[in-house]
């Protein structure tokens, strides 16, 4: 009797478990509290999970986030008390919960029906590729939601993230559906020319290149499948420039056009990439940023304190932009993470994020060198890491997919993991 209860409760946490983990993206969708609930709930279950199975935690990993998690504490509070602007001291208390979700998740998630998990994590992102589309086309949505400026955003209305939501999840169900039907010709290819025309629709030009990226990554890895995907690299690259009527890719088109007023090709294509950043509305954050950070060189100016240094008189350039040199945030990870946190907090950020990559390509290259579905992981966050910078690191929908992501990656290198 007490072994069925034993045995009922570890099924019971394994399905709990694998639900929260699958329901994180969908409740993104539905709305970041949503999402959020189920990555808490996650934690708790993770821990649970752990504890029943005595699964010990990775202490260098341990090790290295707390030291992160206690500078950002301290940088923070040093800013709460001693600084003009002050900073969201309760966000860098409340960034345990990712380190949670790392150090637990990691551990276990190839114990669970990993393959499962992320395929039914995919599945609203397929939906919302689809529903872009068929924004497109007629108008609305398939609930009714129309266009909100130009853009065709599915079910998140004015928030204009639909094509970050693609491009930050999608590569993982490519793959993981690819897998399940890999004897189906063109299944990859397919999903990876649905994809590419969704995100351009939605006019975010990070989501579109990013998605355009894993096409040459994946020539890469993929022997069986080279010819193919080189096909289709060239053809799109061919035709794209010129069957777009979306005025935020026509600038893009400038960096093929050479001017004959310029002296060189590569003046040329320096110019052509500052107007483009200049006209995306990046470029003047950019600089706002650099001026910043030159005065908060090494512990930066505090978590989400950019949108009130940047109203500063001191901090608005002399240059003309076509747009304003202040936002909520600078629309770049990285360099959001070296003006809040300084140099030491970008040090530790990044020292962690290269451990993990270094771990997981030793699993892949030593242990399962011909694994397709490790090999596919690895591409995802290369992608996510390398092109998706645009957005605000320390905001909650950011944070949730990128510790979504870097938690797969580095689960690859656990001692638990086994192609099922």
């Amino acid at each position: 009797m007490r072994l069925n209860i034993k045995i009922n409760q570890t099924i019971n946490i394994n399905n709990l478990l694998f639900c929260s983990l699958v329901l994180i993206s969908w409740g993104l969708v539905i709305g970041p509290a949503v999402g959020e609930f189920f990555f808490n709930l996650s934690i708790i279950l993770g821990y649970i999970y752990c504890n029943k199975n005595k699964i010990k935690l990775d202490k260098k990993y341990i090790i290295i986030l707390l030291i992160y998690w206690s500078y950002l504490i301290l940088s923070n509070l040093y800013h709460y008390y001693f600084s003009d602007v002050t900073p969201k001291v309760i966000t860098s208390f409340g960034y345990i919960r990712y380190i949670m979700f790392f150090l637990f998740i990691r551990e276990i998630f190839f114990r669970l029906n990993y393959k499962k998990i992320i395929f039914y994590q995919g599945l609203p992102v397929l939906i919302i590729a689809f529903d872009v589309i068929f924004q497109k086309i007629l108008g609305f949505n398939v609930i009714g939601m129309t266009a909100s400026a130009g853009r065709f955003s599915s079910f998140f209305g004015d928030e204009l993230i639909s094509g970050s939501f693609i491009s930050k999840l999608f590569f993982p169900f490519l793959i993981v559906t690819s897998y399940y039907y890999y004897k189906k010709k063109f299944v990859f290819e397919t999903l990876i020319l649905f994809f590419l025309i969704s995100c351009f629709f939605t006019g975010e030009r990070m989501a579109f290149m990013s998605v355009l990226l894993t096409i040459p990554l994946s020539i890469i890895l993929f022997k069986n499948q080279r010819k193919i995907l080189l096909l289709f690299l060239i053809i799109t690259m061919c035709i794209a420039p010129f069957v777009t009527k979306n005025t935020r890719f026509d600038e893009i088109k400038n960096i093929m056009t050479q001017n004959e007023e310029k002296k060189t090709y590569f003046q040329n294509f320096k110019n052509n990439i500052y107007v483009i950043l200049d006209k995306s509305g990046h470029l003047p954050l950019f600089v706002t940023s650099k001026e910043i950070w030159k005065d908060h060189l090494l512990i930066g100016s505090g978590i989400n304190t950019f949108g009130v240094y940047c109203s500063y008189d001191k901090y608005k350039t002399a240059e003309k932009f076509k747009y304003g040199t202040c936002s909520t945030h600078p629309h770049n990870y990285y360099i959001e993470i070296l003006n809040e946190t300084g140099v030491i907090g970008f040090v530790l950020i990044f020292f962690f994020i290269i451990f993990v990559i270094i771990d997981a390509v030793k699993k892949i290259c030593f242990f399962n060198n011909d694994n397709y579905l490790t090999k596919s992981y690895l591409i995802s966050i290369l992608i996510f890491l390398i092109v998706l910078s645009s957005g605000s690191f320390f905001n909650n929908f950011i944070s949730i997919i990128f510790f979504l992501n870097l938690t797969l990656l580095s689960s690859l290198s656990s001692k638990n993991f086994t192609d099922k």
